[in-house]
């Protein structure tokens, strides 16, 4: 049997088409599989935050809180607003509703409903830094 020129040529085509096909498929599950391991450590940082702060006094409370609003803020880690950063930013809001709860229950007070409040007043001088800095 004869094999000719032009049959080798679309086999190699079609054969190196295949594997430039696998590698990109690949590249996009690795690419796929370390966004859902970001996105799956910030609700684990923001979870053990919570926790933290339910058996803590009004200092901790407050520094748990402002790690939570300045970890890894949305858009630096996953592409922004993409659904993965909704869904962290989902979760990071439900911690910060809670912690802020939590103070308000803490010290009878009410600041309102902004994080950054309740950091300036209650939280250690070293979690407060970074807002003092956009707040002066």
């Amino acid at each position: 049997m004869v094999v000719s020129k032009r049959s080798i040529a679309l086999v190699g085509i079609v054969v190196v088409s295949l594997l430039v096909y696998s590698c990109w498929m690949t590249s996009e599950r690795f690419w796929q599989q370390m966004q859902l391991l970001a996105a799956y450590d910030s609700y684990s940082i923001f979870e053990h935050a919570r926790i933290r702060a339910v058996s803590a006094d009004v200092d901790e409370t407050a520094d748990q809180l402002a790690y939570i609003v300045g970890y890894y803020p949305s858009g630096t880690r996953l592409a922004k607003d993409s659904p993965l950063d909704k869904l962290v930013e989902c979760c990071r809001n439900s911690a910060i509703r809670e912690l802020i709860a939590l103070l308000k229950e803490q010290t009878d007070k009410d600041l309102g409903n902004d994080p950054v409040a309740w950091i300036l007043v209650h939280a250690s001088d070293d979690s407060k830094r970074p807002y003092l800095i956009r707040n002066p």
